[in-house]
């Protein structure tokens, strides 16, 4: 089991695309940030340019200079200070104010175990919640709590005036009431939104089926990510991912999904599933899949290859289970959506590692206009003896043709070139540097975490598995604010910096 972790950033909107199947019209690439934490690089604009702090607090100007803090319901976009939704919204980041949230799936024939959100505030006034789900509102301070120590039962609710700056909040949405039978634990801490074995499938267990997202909003830009299930340091096969506000949602993706399981050939439990959330009625997704689509509830099936189209409402999403890997198809839309893909039970071994528990994984895929094309790449801490370097797998994803790729230091097994829908895994055992000839071929890359055995002996189960999609350097921030479910006993952070022209600074 993984501990939660987010790795947040920025969601520039790198690149702008037609909503065409399967390609994508590549435009109007967004400059890297400098090392002052400014959104945009300026150093050839002159003084007079105005652009915004990463954290959308100041307006700066072409030396990275604060010359306007905005008040406090303001934030900064395109050197303007103005209401601070606003201001997120238009910058299209990992901060917003208003998200849908849908509960990952679990393992097949069962209902999902608690799912939490947490909502973090960077903010410097309280943020204050509201949360609601297909027309039926919910009090955030019965089924929120504000994060501390000791149990979670015992923390206190999320206060009527919000979560305090620098505070974060836990909403526990909804969770499977019987009885756990051993492991997993199935309950939440307190009473959650929903009862999950109803509510959120619709009656069926998990499967391919049409559901109702939860709808979080605040009224200041918060950062969020969820887990299932909360409690992990007492239950099973927990997962957790970075959420993306509706005002970073997208109309082209290349999916991206972890491999099958190579740990003993796999296991029943093992299904890959892919999510697609609406923010707006009568969006339409065209989906082009490489493997075949199952039918289930108001769900048509899909064939392999072949673009088939489906019509969401507000707060409407899509489930496929089981899916198979279908890393590199292509999802476009009419309105921007979210995607969101997993597996129920993945297994991995390494070249250093072999064994351990296996975990369910499910991570919100980024739109094409978000990708990278230059990502530094560091490992979890190893889980060897003496530290020992572990070797770790990566998965690399092209969005478009003929994306020429340069890995420093050099990295034989790493793909040499990618393209549209493309992926390669390859392992790698010492952080590196990848990225393409230029801002116009953009891809994706993803770390995964092994089973905790290696082979030549550890310390102890620090952590099994888990897939990760990495953000680039030019979505770095300069102030985070995270949490992580205290019922693990070990945790671990990495901390990435950014060089610029007087070298790192602290």
């Amino acid at each position: 089991m993984r501990r939660a972790f987010s790795r947040c950033g920025w969601v520039l909107g790198l690149l702008s695309c037609s909503t065409s199947v399967p390609r994508f019209d590549v435009t109007d690439a967004a400059l890297p940030a400098n090392d002052t934490g400014t959104l945009f690089a300026l150093e050839d604009a002159g003084p007079e340019a105005r652009a915004c702090s990463s954290d959308l607090r100041n307006v700066v100007n072409g030396s990275g200079r604060i010359v306007q803090s905005c008040a406090e319901l303001e934030g900064c976009f395109e050197g303007t200070c103005m209401p601070a939704c606003d201001a997120a919204a238009g910058s299209k980041g990992n901060i917003g104010c208003s998200f849908l949230v849908s509960a990952p799936s679990f393992l097949p024939g069962m209902y999902p175990p608690c799912h939490a959100v947490f909502v973090a505030n960077a903010w410097p006034k309280p943020a204050k919640l509201n949360v609601s789900r297909d027309g039926t509102s919910f009090d955030a301070s019965l089924i929120g709590r504000l994060a501390s120590t000791g149990a979670t039962k015992d923390w206190q609710p999320i206060p009527s005036e919000g979560i305090p700056p620098l505070g974060v909040g836990v909403l526990f949405l909804s969770s499977d009431p019987r009885a756990a039978n051993g492991s997993p634990k199935l309950t939440c801490p307190i009473a959650p939104a929903v009862d999950g074995t109803s509510a959120i499938y619709s009656g069926t267990k998990s499967a391919t089926a049409r559901n109702q997202a939860f709808a979080v909003t605040s009224d200041v830009p918060v950062s969020a990510y969820d887990i299932l299930p909360y409690g992990g340091g007492d239950s099973a096969l927990p997962s957790a991912q970075l959420l993306f506000p509706t005002t970073a949602w997208g109309t082209n993706f290349v999916i991206a999904m972890p491999p099958a399981s190579n740990r003993n050939g796999g296991s029943a439990a093992e299904a890959h599933w892919l999510q697609v959330l609406a923010s707006d009625n009568d969006t339409a997704v065209t989906v082009m899949s490489s493997g075949a689509l199952p039918s289930g509830t108001r769900v048509p099936p899909a064939a392999a290859n072949t673009p088939t189209t489906y019509t969401l409402s507000q707060g409407e999403f899509i489930q496929w289970q089981d899916s198979t890997d279908i890393t590199g198809s292509v999802i476009s839309s009419t309105k921007p959506i979210a995607v969101v893909t997993g597996q129920t039970y993945f297994c991995l071994d390494t070249s250093t590692n072999s064994g351990g528990g296996c975990d369910a994984t499910h991570q919100s895929v980024a739109p094409v206009r978000a990708l990278g094309y230059e990502y530094a790449v560091a490992p979890h801490r190893s889980r060897r003896i003496a530290n020992a370097a572990e070797s770790i797998r990566y998965r690399l994803v092209g969005a478009v043709d003929a994306t020429i790729l340069t890995f420093d230091p050099p990295i034989s097994t790493a793909p040499k070139s990618t393209g549209l829908g493309q992926h390669d895994d390859f392992e790698a055992t010492t952080p590196f540097i990848v990225s393409s000839q230029d801002n116009n071929h953009p891809f994706l890359v993803a770390q995964m975490m092994s089973g905790c055995i290696v082979k030549d002996g550890s310390l102890g189960c620090y952590g099994d598995e888990e897939f990760v999609h990495l953000l680039p350097p030019a979505q770095f921030l300069s102030r985070y604010v995270f949490f992580t479910d205290p019922t693990y006993a070990y945790t671990n952070l990495v901390l990435t910096r950014q060089k610029g022209p007087k070298g790192f600074s602290l």
